[in-house]
């Protein structure tokens, strides 16, 4: 379907390109721009528009104050703002409140992105008792600052390990918890390693940016410790989940974009949890004593006491941090995954499965464990996976993986063709007369260049 999208920018050099891109970037939308805030509302009287996107500098007033109008006028629509993404007081209060960020510079491929994020969320989210519950709901973890921090050392054209390392160590609890992970079981490394810089080069950029958003915002909640519920075990089952789940796509050789991806949906997709709990303490308890005594899955009790799940809450989440689509959706669908739409079958598929076998080792009585749903792995080509990947988490001998049908390689630089090969081809003495008639021109050249000849 169409969309009709508004953008308000302020600056007249800016807006004259990005429009022209934009427009050529997505011919299905309806595009309206405007230099100002006034002008745009007078415009929605008559026109409705289906997302409204703002520059947070405007010259008759400031993009938030616009979408805060705009938001009671026109609750339905979609509203994002484009704003420095290090202006992090700003970050806060759009994921707080009901606006989606948009950092600047803000490419014409970032809004496309953005925009279909936002409206698929809503999609999934429109059930009126999801909305009544995040209306419910005071406190959403936020950005932690240190990600920002790495995030923008990361974009840097010179960054090295060693000035993320540096950023990482102003935090002892950061570089602790980095440390910690680095040396679990997990990684299986032969000595101990203390140093944040080597810690940064052996675990890669993506996984220490997935690490410290995710370890700060469960430090979020260290004060929030109900008797009933444990932030570390939740934290440990993640960082298992998020272990599996790579583990799985480079035994599939799905390539490094994709083995990253799943680490970090795997560090998030129980992040819902954190929201309900902290929110809703006696609540969560009623949740946690009806899996107890009546053995049905957590989200079920979800549903029953909050008519939301913890998955579908911590979708909500990941979107409005503006992260992207496929951590929301693995999120949404880790234990529902045949409602997936069509965007990240493997990352979905992978975190399900990880979550599935993880769950199946962990020792927690009265505790559901979920099933694999083997008739979506064998839809999007993984059927008959499920024992291979259970063998391969255990530390057993799995069998070799086929190759799925469209299923994306990594790739490999090409080597060069061997000499061996091509020497092998040649008669022994063929090679003997070549080899011994240049050593005799190379010792005539010699003995004349020095009079000797």
């Amino acid at each position: 379907m169409s969309k009709r999208v508004v953008i308000v920018d302020g600056d007249p050099s800016h807006i004259a390109s990005f429009s022209h891109n934009l427009i050529r970037l997505c011919p299905d939308w309806e595009l309206t721009f405007f230099p100002a805030g006034a002008e745009a509302l007078k415009h929605l009287e008559a026109n409705p528009c289906d997302v409204f996107v703002s520059d947070m500098a405007l010259p008759d007033s400031t993009g938030s104050q616009l979408l805060n109008e705009i938001g009671k006028i026109y609750p339905q629509v979609l509203r994002f703002i484009m704003a420095d993404s290090f202006d992090k007081d700003l970050v806060m209060k759009c994921v707080l409140g009901s606006n989606h960020f948009l950092p600047k510079p803000c490419e014409p491929e970032a809004v496309r992105k953005a925009v279909d994020r936002a409206v698929t969320l809503e999609t999934w989210l429109s059930d009126d008792a999801i909305k009544s519950l995040v209306v419910r709901i005071r406190t959403f973890p936020s950005i932690p600052s240190l990600y920002f921090e790495v995030l923008k050392e990361l974009r840097s054209s010179d960054t090295s390990a060693q000035r993320v390392g540096d950023i990482i160590a102003k935090d002892l609890a950061m570089s602790t918890k980095v440390l910690q992970v680095l040396n679990s079981a997990y990684y299986a490394i032969p000595r101990q390693i203390t140093d944040p810089t080597e810690a940064v080069n052996m675990l890669g950029f993506e996984m220490v940016k997935s690490l410290v958003l995710c370890i700060q915002v469960f430090s979020q909640f260290d004060k929030v410790k109900p008797y009933y519920f444990s932030i570390d075990k939740l934290w440990r089952h993640s960082t298992a989940v998020a272990h599996a789940a790579r583990m799985i796509a480079r035994f599939e050789k799905l390539g490094a974009e994709v083995a990253d991806e799943v680490y970090t949906a795997g560090l998030l997709h129980d992040i819902g949890k954190l929201v309900l709990v902290s929110n809703f303490s006696d609540e969560y308890q009623q949740v946690q004593e009806r899996v107890r005594k009546e053995g049905v899955p957590i989200w079920d009790a979800e549903k029953q006491v909050f008519h939301a799940s913890h998955a579908e809450i911590g979708a909500y989440l990941i979107g409005l941090w503006g992260m992207p689509l496929p951590l929301a959706e693995a999120a949404y669908l880790h234990h529902s995954p045949r409602r997936m739409g069509t965007s990240a079958p493997a990352t979905v598929a992978l975190v399900h499965a990880a979550n599935v076998i993880v769950s199946e080792n962990e020792i927690d009585e009265g505790q559901f464990i979920p099933e694999m749903d083997e008739a979506f792995l064998a839809r999007v080509e993984f059927g008959e996976r499920a024992q291979t990947w259970r063998d391969l988490i255990a530390g057993k001998e799995p069998e070799k993986a086929k190759v799925r049908s469209g299923q994306p390689q990594t790739w490999t630089r090409p080597q060069p063709p061997a000499t061996t090969s091509i020497v092998r081809e040649v008669p022994q003495w063929i090679l003997t007369l070549v080899v011994s008639s240049a050593i005799f021109l190379v010792g005539i050249t010699i003995l004349r260049l020095l009079g000797l000849w």
